[in-house]
């Protein structure tokens, strides 16, 4: 299962507390894993603005969508790492502050 932070019900989530969760294949660590890494961003993502979807295999996290700010996709970032377990992070999120500038990173 892939949480997804969004007040928009995509077409193949079902709702699970304040996430969506999409099917997916996960092995037991990944899922215990990919859980606690809600846990731990729940908080900061609450809020109008915020699609994240996380995704995790064999240790090594995901994270895309949309956040509202720059330092709210560092403060992620930042989150993930801390978490036990994490192999490493690969962050694919955009900021509307940069789409609305017409402006993302590489």
């Amino acid at each position: 299962m892939i949480p997804y932070f969004s007040f928009d019900s995509p077409f193949d989530s079902v709702p699970n507390g304040g996430f969506f969760v999409r099917p997916g294949p996960a092995l037991p660590a990944d899922e215990e894993l990919m859980l606690r890494i809600a846990d731990c961003l729940r908080g900061d993502l609450e809020g109008p603005g915020n699609r994240v979807v996380l995704e995790v295999q064999n240790g090594v996290v995901v994270l895309e969508g949309v956040v509202v700010t720059r330092a709210l996709n560092a403060l992620m970032h930042r989150l993930v790492w801390r978490v036990p377990g994490v192999a490493d992070v690969c962050n694919r999120l955009t900021t509307w502050e940069d789409e609305r500038r017409g402006h993302v990173d590489p």
